[in-house]
This record gives C-alpha cells, sequence and structure tokens, in this order.
C-alpha cells in the first residue's frame, strides 16, 4: 500500500512535462517580446545560467538521494531475508519436534494394540481354562487365538512402517 502512495499515474507524469514545456515556452516567448535585439536577449538568457547551475546541483542531490534510500531499501530486505533464515530454520525444527512426537504418538499406539492383543489372549486362556470339557467351546477359543495373532500380526506390520519412514 506504501508503494502506491508514491507512483506516479500516466495523467500526472504527462501534466509535469506539459508545464516544463509551457514553462519553456512561456520564457522564450517574454524573451522575444520584451527584449527585442539580440544583445539583451543574451543578457536575458545568461540569467538563466544561474538556475542551471541550482537544476544541475538538484538533480545531483536528486541521485544522491536515491542512491541512499536505495542503500537503506536494501539494508532493510537484507534484514527481512536474515529474519525468514531464521524463522525457516524454527519452522524446521518444529517439524522435526512434530515428527518425533508423532513417532512417538505411533509407537505409543502400537503398544496400546499389543495390549489389546495380550487381553484378548488372556481372555482366550481363561475361556480355555474353564471350558476344558465342553469341546463345542473350543471353536470359539481358536477363533479369539486367531483375533489376538491378528492383532498381533497387525501391530509388528504398524511398527515396521513407523520405523521405516522416521525422520532422524
Amino acid at each position: 500500500m506504501e508503494e502506491e502512495r508514491y507512483r506516479l499515474s500516466k495523467t500526472q507524469v504527462l501534466a509535469a512535462f506539459a508545464f516544463v514545456i509551457a514553462l519553456w515556452l512561456g520564457t522564450l516567448w517574454f524573451g522575444l517580446t520584451f527584449f527585442p535585439n539580440w544583445e539583451r536577449r543574451g543578457q536575458f538568457g545568461d540569467l538563466f545560467g544561474s538556475v542551471n547551475a541550482l537544476f544541475s546541483g538538484l538533480a545531483f542531490l536528486g541521485v544522491v538521494v536515491a542512491i541512499l534510500l536505495q542503500r537503506q531499501e536494501l539494508s532493510l530486505q537484507r534484514q527481512e531475508l536474515r529474519l525468514q533464515r531464521q524463522e525457516m530454520i524454527a519452522s524446521r525444527e518444529q517439524l522435526t519436534a512434530q515428527a518425533s512426537a508423532q513417532y512417538a504418538l505411533a509407537l505409543a499406539t502400537i503398544g496400546q494394540i499389543r495390549a489389546a492383543g495380550a487381553q484378548v489372549r488372556t481372555e482366550a486362556l481363561k475361556i480355555d481354562a474353564e471350558s476344558r470339557t465342553p469341546s463345542h467351546r473350543m471353536q470359539w477359543i481358536d477363533e479369539i487365538k486367531a483375533a489376538a495373532m491378528e492383532i498381533e500380526n497387525l501391530a509388528d506390520a504398524v511398527e515396521s512402517t513407523v520405523k521405516s519412514h522416521t525422520v532422524k
């Protein structure tokens, strides 16, 4: 938004250009009208020698100011880049910490899955111990044991996947 404040429109540039041309033509008209001979016109023109020196000095001053402003702007840009680099480093550290936290969470989840598998195996063993004589319960015990083994295999697969995709 600040850049737009200093931006000149085409109309403003053309108006300034027209003003300078009109001022130049006005001085030409003034010199031709009020100074009829060439000697007086020459003296009138010599009056503007100091104005030329003034405008040359102002132009040089404008160049110096532009260089100083550009230097200041470059310094601000370098500072901004330095801050941006620091922010990127901090962001990278945060991402690494997040990856470590996710890895730890995945390991905790694997531990929970293993605990659930062990609990299912325990329940199956309890049912097995309680029902040694009735043979019709054996199929349920075998299915519970298979489910516990499936949970254990799932935990192993998740663990190997997490370990192979960790950020170190």
